[in-house]
């Protein structure tokens, strides 16, 4: 009986590197003490500690660009704010597409 048209072997590093994850994970636990139950421990792939890093990176820029806001409700105070049509409906397009396209997978 056929189960898969790929070989059998295609998991078998998966497989080993969870028996060797678990090897370690039971070696720590035995290191803590016989009786006792260890602690709960969280252990994070590359790709997540880059994910995290990256998230701390992302909190640490303020939302809100103070000068910026600062420096155009003075230019409409004073009248000289000019609103740029071409551009906003440009941008509006872009986002537009953007959004479109990630939709679709592209």
């Amino acid at each position: 009986m056929k189960i898969t048209e790929n070989s059998p072997f295609i998991n078998l590093d998966a497989y080993t590197r969870n028996i060797e994850e678990k090897k370690k994970l039971d070696l720590i636990g035995k290191h803590e003490g016989k009786g006792v139950l260890g602690k709960d421990r969280v252990l994070l792939s590359e790709i997540g500690k880059r994910a995290q890093e990256a998230k701390k990176a992302i909190d640490a820029v303020p939302d809100i660009r103070e000068q910026k806001i600062t420096y155009m409700k003075m230019q409409i105070e004073e009248g000289n704010y000019k609103i740029k049509a071409e551009r906003i409906a440009a941008r509006i397009l872009r986002e537009s597409f953007i959004n479109e396209n990630f939709k679709a997978g592209n």
